[in-house]
């Protein structure tokens, strides 16, 4: 099991009983069905001829075997991080330097996808911002189960997200949201989030989130209201 003690360090002390791991072949289920949520639909459209050439009923499976066929630079495991509580997953941390990912998607997929869609699941892994490319991490997702809502696990994601910007080198994060998605906007900028650009979705996709959505970033200098402290990087290497 992987040591937390820097974890526990990050975090207040009240929450020093979770448990910090990287994600798994076990855990592809909760990963698919995490990220699924998150998107918010977003994902449907330019996924869904894909899907249904490929055989399978929902969005997740589709996932499920991308994550199990680990031939993406982006989408992989490897950049997926859970939180547990009473030993079942309770947060994901899905965060990578887009500016390293020569493979998007595996290239059983990329040879189904149209321009558009291509160009739209570009956008929305980050790869598209070229402004911050190779600076920030990308926070792709930061999910938090239902039961542990309201209790600042959320917080203690982005903490997550930042420690790992901070020992690959990079100088925060950035992360895509939907414009009207009200509550995480002011979540993210009470943590002292801003606005690098916004970013309208094709007219396929204006019935879903027709405000389109926005790339907002945190630097590593700027993260004040999180009060981090120095991350050991002999620790957090056992994690990232």
């Amino acid at each position: 099991m992987t040591s937390n003690t820097w974890l526990e360090r990050a975090i207040d002390q009240e929450s020093a009983s979770l448990n910090l791991r990287e994600a798994t072949l076990d855990d592809v289920p909760f990963c698919a069905q995490a990220i699924v949520e998150v998107s918010a639909n977003s994902l449907d459209e330019p996924l869904k001829l894909l899907r249904e050439s490929l055989g399978f009923n929902t969005l997740e499976e589709l996932l499920e075997a991308v994550l199990y066929e680990d031939s993406s630079d982006l989408i992989a495991l490897k950049h997926m991080v859970l939180v547990e509580a009473d030993g079942a997953p309770q947060g994901l941390v899905f965060a990578y330097d887009p500016s390293l990912g020569k493979s998007m998607l595996p290239d059983f997929i990329k040879g189904l996808l149209s321009v558009r869609d291509l160009n739209l699941l570009k956008a929305l892994s980050g790869a598209s911002v070229t402004s911050v490319q190779g600076s920030l991490l990308y926070l792709n997702t930061l999910y938090v189960s239902p039961a542990m809502r309201g209790q600042h696990l959320g917080k203690l994601l982005v903490k997550l997200a930042l420690h790992k910007a901070s020992l690959l080198g990079l100088n925060g994060i950035f992360l895509h949201c939907f414009a009207d998605n009200i509550k995480a906007l002011e979540f993210y900028k009470a943590l002292g989030f801003k606005t690098i650009e916004d970013f309208a979705y094709p007219q396929e996709l204006y019935e879903v989130h027709s405000q389109g959505g926005v790339f907002l970033k945190l630097e590593l200098n700027k993260a004040d209201p999180l009060k981090l402290s120095p991350a050991s990087k002999q620790e957090a290497a056992n994690v990232f």
